[in-house]
């Protein structure tokens, strides 16, 4: 239950902890249930960072992210779009998009070609070591509505 949680964050805080962390390693934590926890450990514990990880497994991880920060997650933990989704965490691209005009805004920049957090340096740096940046449709499907490969099957 709710309470349980809260209680064992108050025993945690108690001990000394500097950072409360809800792990969802099954990536079950849907909207609803993430915005209460969230909404009531923050209500405790109003000056201890809450930091969330889940992963992608329902499909459901970037709403409940954007649930956690509504109710007042400090972390929230995403992944690159290439790197997305399913057993990964949720997409950085989608968080940026849902939160840009937003009080959550992060600031980052898309362009229409994709989203790619890595600096230029660092991309051309890795492309010279034989490897480099995952293409991923996510961060232009955000921005365009239909990924580039999809118009190829039409």
């Amino acid at each position: 239950t709710l309470d349980y949680y809260v209680s064992l964050a108050e025993e945690l805080v108690k001990a000394g902890t500097h950072i409360l962390a809800i792990k969802d390693m099954a990536g079950v934590l849907k909207p609803q249930a993430s915005s209460m926890l969230v909404g009531a450990l923050r209500k405790h514990f109003p000056d201890v960072p809450l930091h969330i990880h889940t992963h992608d497994t329902s499909g459901a991880g970037v709403a409940s992210m954007l649930a956690c920060a509504a109710a007042g997650a400090d972390i929230v933990d995403v992944a690159v779009d290439a790197m997305s989704g399913m057993t990964s965490q949720p997409s950085m691209g989608a968080m940026v998009a849902c939160t840009r005009g937003t009080e959550h805004d992060t600031g980052l920049k898309q362009e229409r070609k994709g989203f790619s957090p890595v600096p230029p340096r660092a991309a051309q740096a890795s492309l010279q070591m034989g490897s480099g940046p995952l293409p991923s449709g996510l961060g232009v499907a955000v921005g365009e509505r239909m990924p580039p490969s999809c118009f190829k099957q039409l």
